[in-house]
Parts: C-alpha cells; structure tokens; sequence
C-alpha cells in the first residue's frame, strides 16, 4: 500500500516511480493486455525496489513491513483511516489519501469502492503489477512449457494442493 498525502495526485507518484525504475535500467515498453483493453508494464523486480525505496524514504514515509489492512473506516464516502494489523498488533493508520496498490483490490472491497476485475469481493484476480525476469531466453522458456497457456493447466492440476492467488498465470516473451 501506497500513502499519499491529499496535496499530491496519484498520477504524479507513478509517474516518478516509473521514472526512477527507468533510470535503473529496469523498465520495458508497454505492452497491450486483456485483448488490448489495458496498457501494462513490466519491470525488474531489483530496480523497482531501489526506486520505490529511494521515493518513499525522500517523502519521510514510515514502512510497516509484514503488514496487512483488516478493516477500513470510513466518515461519509471519505475513508479515515486503515486497521493494519503488525507483528506487534494493530495499528490505526490515517492520511490525507490512500491509494490501493494491494494487488489483490483488498482495500477497496474493504472500502466498498467499486472496481472491475475480480469478483468484487477483494480478489482482483488479474495482477496489477508484471515483474521482469532477467536472464530468461524466451524461445527456450516456450520449448519448455509447449505453450504459455500450459502453466494454467497445471495451475488447475494442483488447485487442490496449493491455494493460488490468481486462476492463470500472465506470461509475456
């Protein structure tokens, strides 16, 4: 989760972050996705981590790490403050603007704010981050599974060993 204070868009942090990362070295081209209904980015997991580091230390941000939001309180359609739950309890977390980076929708199905992928239900099904893997040679990674869509089947296959956070796996060459 990202904090932001009321004075700063959104847009604006992400688009220093992407700065940073692309700064790095760490950023690809976008790319279409869901039959060309969005625009995605992929990135080096290492670089994401520096950029994000360095950006949310220069703005004197406190991390929380092993941190989970469990409830959102709400004044009218504004929401007040975040129930985080730490190692060391919970924590009551207020700010000016929140801004849902979860991956998972959770905060917003907890806020009851709308979203369209997932079932609305905190679960957002689709990934909102692509991380970039080094080093991988796409051709031989492809020989490998037969086809991308294989890693579903097997996803399927094991549905009843492992509990997935998505249905399918997202991969890109």
């Amino acid at each position: 989760m990202l904090l932001v204070s009321g004075s700063e868009s959104c847009a604006g942090w992400f688009d220093e972050l992407l700065s940073r990362i692309d700064a790095l070295a760490g950023l690809n081209a976008s790319q279409d996705a869901l039959q060309g209904r969005i625009r995605v980015r992929s990135y080096d997991v290492s670089a994401y981590k520096c950029a994000a580091d360095g950006l949310i230390t220069a703005a004197g941000v406190e991390l929380l790490f092993y941190a989970l939001v469990t409830d959102v309180q709400r004044e009218g359609a504004r929401i007040e403050s975040l129930v985080v739950q730490t190692r060391s309890g919970p924590r009551l977390v207020r700010a000016r603007a929140f801004m849902d980076a979860s991956g998972d929708s959770d905060i917003a199905a907890l806020a009851g704010v709308p979203f369209e992928l997932g079932d609305n239900a905190g679960s957002g099904l689709y990934p909102t981050t692509m991380l970039r893997i080094t080093g991988v040679d796409a051709a031989k990674a492809l020989a490998a599974v037969g086809e991308f869509k294989a890693i579903d089947a097997w996803m399927r296959d094991a549905a009843d060993r492992y509990d997935f956070p998505r249905l399918t796996a997202i991969l890109r060459p």
